[in-house]
């Protein structure tokens, strides 16, 4: 439900923004991003380090 309301707030320049952001991320295509991938990604944003705990912290069952 959650992301049903972000996507409908989300404009389609916003959205094209997302998806180059994604692909640049996903390094073997493979369609989804591993920790490793993401971890280079979000070495390069301000908040990086924040955003790698929450989601380390939002693994459970440590699946990466």
């Amino acid at each position: 439900m959650a992301l049903t309301a972000i996507a409908c707030q989300v404009s389609s320049d916003d959205i094209k923004d997302l998806r180059e952001m994604f692909i640049s991320l996903d390094k073997n295509g493979d369609g989804s991003l591993s920790l490793d991938e993401l971890k280079v990604g979000l070495g390069k944003m301000e908040n990086g380090e924040t955003l790698m705990q929450l989601l380390k912290a939002a693994d459970t069952d440590n699946s990466g």
